[in-house]
């Protein structure tokens, strides 16, 4: 009795092609090696159950028909079993299957070193941009900083020229005439008496030194006049001008003493009293009300002196920078 072309389904419900004598299509052993390989395993634990479990199968399949799906099972389980364990001539598939899980087994850990190296690499290329947002964001910082500097150097060279020449107006200014008091018994004005020219420098110099130390300022002006006008080249000139400007500052003559204060600074000697005659001219500028000239005069202080003055002259400066309303 022929057996109708129909698949044969196991109790464990795994469905098999099987022709019209009921026995099973191999065509899926000739599959890729490691599928079919999988398949073999699959299907021979398959056939070892159904074998086992004849009396179970009997109860579900009749007669001479069922019987024969049985032999044909057997004889399919025989092959697989002898396809993988192999015949003396002929190893078997056993070997092939473990050089597979072998071979699946590298790949798969080489895919995992690929993947560990590609998370390495984004690692590197995020910290590599991170670090090149912060080098942009610092070279746009320094570009600024620059500006500001260079913005900063052409003021400051805009005041040093206007105080130069605020400096050397005060110093062309001629000096004013001393204001002379009448005498209190005499109707006529005394002729004054041309002061006596000392014999040298030294002697001058030393004269009017005699007048300031006494707070004889009215004299000590009269002397230091002679001795600026006697001796232009003597080395002690701009020391000059400044106890001039200081003598004539304690008599409230400010013109005289911004013109005396300016001269002592020709050249912004490097000196002890050079700091202290400019405050003291940007102080006299701001008694005649020339504000803007007396801020420059606080300015050249801040870039030449005031690194090297006291904290005393430096809190001095700060002071008269507001009282002149001079801009930071």
């Amino acid at each position: 009795m022929a057996v109708p072309n129909r698949d044969f389904q196991s109790q464990a419900g795994a469905r098999f092609p099987c022709d019209a004598n009921g026995r099973i299509f191999t065509a899926s052993l000739h599959e890729h090696r490691p599928m079919r390989h999988a398949r073999f395993l699959t299907a021979a634990a398959v056939l070892f159950a159904l074998a086992a479990a004849t009396p179970a199968s009997a109860q579900l399949f009749g007669g001479r028909r069922q019987d024969e799906a049985i032999a044909a099972l057997q004889q399919q389980t025989a092959a697989i079993t002898q396809r993988l364990d192999g015949s003396p001539g002929q190893p078997g598939l056993a070997p092939q299957l473990a050089t597979a899980r072998g071979e699946l087994e590298r790949a798969q850990a080489r895919i995992a070193d690929l993947e560990e190296s590609l998370r390495t690499v984004n690692s590197s290329v995020e910290t590599l941009s991170t670090e090149l947002a912060q080098s942009r964001s610092q070279r746009e910082a320094v570009a600024e900083q620059n500006r500001e500097l260079a913005e900063r150097l052409a003021r400051l060279e805009s005041r040093q020229a206007a105080l130069q020449q605020a400096l050397d107006r005060a110093a062309a200014a001629p000096p004013p005439e001393p204001v002379r008091e009448p005498a209190e018994e005499e109707e006529e004005e005394e002729p004054q008496r041309p002061a006596p020219r000392p014999s040298n420098a030294e002697e001058a110099w030393t004269d009017a030194r005699l007048l300031i130390r006494n707070n004889d300022f009215a004299a000590a002006e009269t002397a230091l006049e002679v001795f600026v006008a006697a001796y232009p080249r003597d080395p002690r000139l701009g020391e000059a001008n400044h106890h001039l400007a200081e003598a004539r500052f304690r008599l409230e003559d400010w013109t005289g003493a911004a013109a005396a204060y300016a001269a002592s600074l020709r050249g912004w000697p490097r000196t002890p009293w050079a700091a202290e005659s400019a405050l003291k001219l940007a102080q006299t500028l701001g008694r005649l009300d020339r504000d803007a000239e007396g801020c420059q005069a606080v300015a050249e202080f801040g870039r030449r002196y005031a690194p090297t003055a006291s904290e005393r002259g430096r809190q001095r400066a700060a002071t008269l920078g507001r009282e002149l309303g001079c801009q930071a």
